[in-house]
């Protein structure tokens, strides 16, 4: 990461550049494993079920298909079982349809990540150091879709860490409103008063593991 303070000279308040950007979150540690289990209704795979009547895989009560070797029970996801489970962040039409749970946890688990690199910028508190423009550079492999919507989720929660709208906590009057205490505002909104430029470019590059996102903030 690569933070560049605030130039009077050319406006520039921020560039920060985050080398092999958030693309994933992790929905769980280790995936449960999944049974084959022959129901009337199942259709049973021809390799399962050659297994079966060679007499190597036997059904138990409740139709659990069973190694006769190791007496275990047959698992189905034996690739995934065990392993960390991933949701990609792939842009607005997944944020806007998805459960509401699953975006919270989606837009917290950004929210971090982000803060993590945004948090040493100086706060532009002065209202004379308005409005500003803020950049997003993304450089990754070419996925096809539009640029909109694949930066869309980004640029929301990249904004909502610059408001210090990062966690949120219950008030006396039990209505949630942001920590600034641990998240400290960096921009005073994310308004049209205060933001009056939003410039996204995509750059294509032939190595996902060489991907880059590049935030900058300036003065207009």
């Amino acid at each position: 990461m690569t933070i560049t303070k605030m130039r009077a000279k050319n406006n520039l308040y921020a560039t920060i550049e985050i080398d092999q950007f958030i693309d994933h979150i992790q929905l769980s540690k280790a995936r449960r494993p999944v049974y084959y289990k022959i129901t009337p209704r199942s259709t049973v795979p021809p390799t399962i079920n050659k297994k079966i009547e060679a007499g190597q895989y036997v059904i138990v009560n409740g139709g659990f298909v069973v190694d006769r070797s190791t007496g275990l029970r047959v698992v189905k996801n034996a690739k995934t079982a065990g392993t960390p489970k991933l949701m990609k962040i792939a842009g607005q039409d997944l944020w806007v349809g998805m459960d509401h749970h699953l975006r919270s946890k989606l837009a917290k688990e950004m929210k971090m990540y982000f803060w993590n690199y945004l948090k040493d910028i100086k706060p532009i508190k002065d209202i004379k150091q308005y409005p500003i423009g803020i950049k997003l550079e993304i450089q990754d492999v070419y996925n096809e879709g539009d640029l909109d919507n694949m930066e869309h989720v980004y640029r929301k929660t990249i904004h909502d860490v610059l408001c210090g709208n990062v966690e949120f906590v219950k008030g006396l009057d039990g209505k949630f409103k942001p920590d600034r205490k641990k998240y400290y505002p960096i921009i005073i909104d994310d308004s049209k008063e205060y933001i009056q430029e939003i410039i996204s470019s995509f750059i294509p590059i032939a190595d996902h593991e060489k991907r880059k996102l590049i935030i900058t903030i300036y003065k207009l």
